[in-house]
């Protein structure tokens, strides 16, 4: 059985200090040993925007989720998501944090108590494991989900996920290079956002922002002009690239899609009578 591998989760709940229970809390698991703490999120964006971003550590996280990985024994029924991802964190080195606040949000008000259960698994990757596992959680309407952060995997849900993608964001970065506020962005709203490799330098210049209700495109846009760069739209990526280079690859856009317009419209085939 799964609890016979794994030791009881310590949790340390944080003192009141004479106020209220704290409302919204993450739920942190380290590689190091059992969970770590409660902690409060931070104005609703989240403890990783507040952390300096390390390049390597990032690199490392995201090699490790597309590693082939086993589970023999899988996850047996009725095993908690507490237990599951503590087993993961302790095998396989990679911290998660669970945003509880945002599973509140779609009527899960205890995310690390939910029931999952995998069958046998050998040689898949950790990314498959967490969305299989992941997709078990559900709310009326969405599922857990997961993203990357510099140095940790925040699990969150489908809904703030679908927000990013379709809507507006809310994040906050504080002295973030600017290659990885960019790449947070992309793990965040799964979009398509590519730096020139030509401006390397102006790409670890830091930048400082608080966004609130704003598209991932006017995000990108100005971080990009923090950085003394300019974003261009190319079919579906925001690539991000000099002024001068943004200008030219405009100009061909725009001259595509004029010869686009001025294609005539394909004719329908008529249809012979019997």
């Amino acid at each position: 059985m799964l609890r016979s591998v794994i030791p009881g989760s310590l949790l340390v709940v944080l003192g009141v200090l004479g106020l209220a229970a704290v409302a919204s809390c993450l739920l942190i698991f380290t590689g190091a040993g059992a969970p770590l703490a409660w902690g409060t999120s931070v104005d609703g964006v989240g403890a990783s925007t507040l952390k300096t971003a390390d390049d390597t550590k990032t690199r490392v996280l995201r090699d490790k989720l597309q590693q082939p990985i086993d589970l023999p024994d899988g996850f047996p029924a009725n095993t908690s998501l507490r237990d599951a991802l503590e087993f993961l964190s302790l095998k396989h080195g990679v911290q998660f944090i669970i945003d509880t606040n945002a599973f509140a949000s779609i009527d899960v008000p205890k995310p690390e108590d939910a029931n999952v259960q995998l069958p046998k698994l050998m040689g898949v990757s950790l990314s498959t494991v967490l969305r299989l596992m992941l997709g078990q959680v559900k709310g009326t309407k969405f599922t857990g989900a997961y993203r990357v952060t510099d140095e940790y995997i925040e699990i969150t849900t489908t809904y703030h996920k679908d927000a990013a993608q379709n809507g507006v964001i809310d994040v906050s970065f504080d002295r973030r290079p600017l290659q990885m506020a960019l790449r947070e962005l992309a793990d965040m709203t799964d979009t398509n956002i590519t730096l020139d490799p030509s401006v390397a330098d102006k790409a670890r210049r830091p930048v400082t922002a608080a966004l609130s209700h704003v598209t991932t495109e006017t995000a990108v846009r100005i971080l990009a002009d923090m950085a003394d760069l300019k974003l261009v739209i190319l079919d579906n990526v925001l690539y991000v690239t000099t002024r001068e280079k943004a200008r030219e690859l405009q100009g061909d856009e725009e001259k595509r899609e004029d010869r686009r317009k001025q294609q005539p419209p394909a004719k329908m085939p008529v249809m012979e009578k019997e």
